[in-house]
């Protein structure tokens, strides 16, 4: 029984990247408890290298299914067998382990997971293993801020690729690159490797890393203004996933377009896009992508007036990414928190979490959210309080910890519904491809209209 469902797995897992995909998720869906036994049989007759074989099979199917709980505890049962072998299996195990591990919260797990991978990739001079911990360790440092951790990541994995002339794999790590290439507001070279990871996905076939690629530029094309070309991305890259069954990613696409139009202007829309998409999330688990959108599900919330909902979904957004250890993102939140007080009246404590902020981006080297309203924020607290008011507030702010800070954002302060609060800067969208044009622009073409 073990060795049918065994060989039957194998086979399905090499079908979710592909055209067949729909036939190889439902085969999982269909033989889900079959598998499941399968793989309790192997653990349990210590069956070390047939329940590793079983358990990579399966990866797959648990990442496209949200099952990040499941995965990682059947990884978990899996790599406690044999915890001294340094195999091959074990490496590609020990990575799965940490990509199904850190969205739900056990990011030092994660951590240590992947690094026991690349070790034993490296002792066995398996480069196809190592690409794959470096492309995982990457990704994972960028999400913690460690932009220079995860640039010599990204360099070592880009070039073990490049050396296998592996496509697929290519593709991965110009995603990781191009998204560190956009924190550092390098938007062009950010671009050109989507659109290269784009092309390359699609030589390889591999509808998943396309889906992605096709995402980000949706992203890139509304920070750099181009609303409408975002939203045309966006749709692109859903209609893939929901081909795909990957829900969460449907989930993080339809987040992506709420944000962009509240950008336009269109709130009540956004909202309602939002709440199904933390809806989605809440349902999978993946904590991750649940806190980023919550963040623009509290940005839609208080242009629409609810701030005390506002309020609460960015408090939740910053107990995750708490918990996820990734301190950029707190400062995103904490600001955003900010804002919501300067507009409430409570300028005081806006001043206060908004030094702690500035503290944190300094120490962070944290770059600017481009949509965020920052500077018109603190111009509303500035404004509301005497100088010495201010720069007493901003200074006991910058004296907080990462930790003290985010305990006050969590704990100081409350708010009422009904004051409009709006942390994005709305946009005029000129026409296709033009982005949004300034006040100043505006000026100049009444005047030649006149």
């Amino acid at each position: 029984h073990a060795g049918h469902f065994a060989a039957m797995a194998r086979d399905a897992a090499g079908q979710l990247r592909g055209e067949r995909h729909v036939a190889a998720l439902g085969w999982f869906d269909r033989e889900h408890d079959n598998v499941a036994a399968a793989l309790d049989w192997l653990i349990r007759t210590n069956a070390t290298d047939e329940a590793l074989a079983l358990a990579n099979s399966l990866v797959p199917y648990w990442h496209r299914s949200s099952a990040f709980q499941e995965g990682s505890a059947w990884l978990r049962r899996v790599l406690d067998l044999a915890p001294e072998q340094r195999s091959a299996p074990r490496s590609q195990a020990l990575a799965a382990f940490g990509m199904l591990s850190w969205p739900i919260g056990s990011a030092a797990e994660a951590r240590q997971a992947f690094e026991e991978a690349l070790e034993i990739a490296r002792e066995l001079g398996d480069e196809m293993a190592e690409g794959d911990a470096l492309d995982q360790i990457a990704h994972f440092l960028t999400r913690q801020g460690d932009l220079p951790g995860a640039e010599a990541a990204v360099a070592e994995a880009l070039a073990i690729r490049m050396a296998l002339g592996e496509p697929g794999g290519m593709a991965r790590t110009l995603i990781r690159r191009g998204n560190i290439l956009g924190l550092r507001s390098d938007f062009s070279a950010s671009e050109r490797d989507y659109h290269q990871a784009w092309e390359l996905a699609r030589q390889a076939g591999d509808l998943p890393v396309e889906a992605i690629a096709v995402a980000n530029l949706g992203e890139l094309a509304a920070h750099t203004g181009d609303y409408q070309r975002g939203l045309e991305f966006n749709r692109r890259s859903a209609r893939i996933h929901e081909l795909l069954g990957d829900f969460d990613r449907v989930a993080i696409t339809e987040g992506n377009s709420a944000e962009l139009q509240l950008l336009l202007g269109q709130d009540a829309a956004a909202a309602e896009l939002a709440r199904q998409s933390v809806s989605r999330l809440r349902g999978s688990g993946n904590r991750a992508p649940l806190a980023n959108m919550l963040y623009v599900q509290g940005v839609a919330l208080a242009a629409t007036g609810a701030l005390r909902a506002a309020l609460a979904a960015f408090r939740e957004a910053i107990v995750i990414d708490d918990a996820l250890a990734n301190p950029t993102n707190i400062i995103h939140h904490v600001e955003a928190i900010a804002r919501l007080h300067a507009d409430g009246g409570n300028a005081l404590l806006a001043a206060r979490l908004l030094g702690g902020a500035d503290a944190g981006r300094a120490a962070l080297h944290v770059v600017d959210y481009e949509p965020f309203d920052r500077s018109g924020t603190i111009a509303r607290a500035r404004a509301a309080l005497r100088p010495d008011e201010f720069t007493r507030a901003w200074e006991a702010g910058c004296s907080l910890s990462i930790a003290g800070l985010v305990a006050e954002a969590l704990s100081l302060g409350e708010l009422e519904d009904g004051e409009l609060s709006r942390l994005y800067r709305l946009t005029e969208v000129a026409g296709p491809g033009n982005g949004a044009l300034t006040e100043r622009q505006r000026d100049v073409l009444r005047l030649v209209a006149q």
